[in-house]
């Protein structure tokens, strides 16, 4: 669904008239492919950033316990 969503928000000539089209259009010229480009580098961001969030809460957390 991201990878339609990101087709219909870059869409600025008209290609698509709207999920369903866009579902089609992918599936006829790229097939089951069409919906996964992307996904490793969606991986890795996601494991860098939720690392990132672990360690700011786990920081916060242990400075605001120390100064209570």
């Amino acid at each position: 669904m991201d990878q339609v969503k990101s087709k219909l928000q870059a869409d600025t000539i008209g290609r698509y008239t709207g999920p369903r089209d866009c579902i089609q259009q992918t599936w006829v010229t790229e097939g089951i492919r069409g919906f996964f480009r992307g996904l490793s580098t969606c991986v890795v961001r996601a494991f860098a950033v939720n690392a990132a969030t672990f360690w700011g809460v786990n920081y916060v957390a242990t400075v605001l316990i120390k100064n209570l």
